[in-house]
């Protein structure tokens, strides 16, 4: 059990606009890295942001990355999502998140 601001799934190091928030996150390794941001004060948001443009974001003291295959989320609450950008409350407070490695769909 754990209180979390954010958590953040990746297989790439970064963000758009060079934020990188999984420095040793790897697109071919078949895991998926779980970054997870503890609360913080508003003192400390400026320190955390500037961490995250200076590649330095995992080195913060409010920073957990675990390796897998495979997470399962739950929570009090409905869950609030960002997939690809792009905000969405799902209906439910669990949430798996699974790799399933070296396979791509190519529509042409």
């Amino acid at each position: 059990n754990l209180n979390a601001f954010a958590i953040t799934f990746a297989n790439a190091s970064q963000y758009g606009n060079d934020a990188v928030v999984a420095p040793d996150s790897k697109i071919d390794d078949g895991l998926i890295d779980m970054v997870i941001l503890r609360p913080f004060s508003v003192f400390n948001s400026i320190f955390i942001a500037i961490r995250l443009f200076t590649n330095s974001f995992s080195k913060s003291r409010f920073v957990t990355t675990i390796k897998g295959k495979e997470f399962e989320i739950q929570s009090t609450d409905n869950l609030l999502i960002h997939f690809d950008g792009e905000p969405k409350v799902l209906n439910t407070n669990k949430l798996i998140v699974k790799v399933d490695d070296k396979k791509l769909k190519v529509i042409i």
